[in-house]
């Protein structure tokens, strides 16, 4: 099976740099893809750099490349980061594919399929869970 070109990308803020602490172990020990393809982290410009520094130092990780989230002059937290995930992270990634996690995301095991050729076929613009409906409801609005 051939490597899928990706880049994983996560971004935080001081709240959730300690959400991806917590889920951290559970990514090193069951998505050990992670760490074979470049990584993007998207840090909130008000972070303290001792968090970023501490996040970046349990990551561990040999591709990483760190990017402050611009400012968004009146938007919400959630706003501004969202739009760091969706506008200036892509222009920042180099390979064929984005994998997007979310800090609170935990991994319950090793599964050979995930992030893999077979997930892509067809040239899909998003994959995701196979939820039919959006969390929370009004997401897409």
């Amino acid at each position: 099976m051939a490597d899928l070109d990706f880049t994983t990308t996560v971004a935080i803020d001081d709240q959730h740099a300690k959400e991806m602490l917590h889920a951290l172990p559970t990514w090193m020990a069951y998505r050990p893809e992670i760490w074979a393809h470049p990584f993007l982290l998207v840090v909130d410009n008000a972070m303290s750099v001792d968090l970023v520094e501490e996040v970046g130092a349990k990551l561990k990780h040999p591709n990483l490349k760190v990017m402050p989230a611009q400012p968004w002059p009146s938007s919400s937290q959630r706003e501004k980061m969202l739009t760091a995930l969706t506008l200036f992270a892509p222009t920042c990634v180099q390979t064929k594919w984005l994998l997007k996690i979310d800090t609170d995301c935990i991994a319950k095991a090793y599964d050979s399929r995930w992030c893999s050729e077979s997930i892509v076929s067809g040239d899909p613009a998003f994959i995701s869970s196979p939820w039919n409906y959006s969390k929370p409801a009004d997401v897409v609005q």
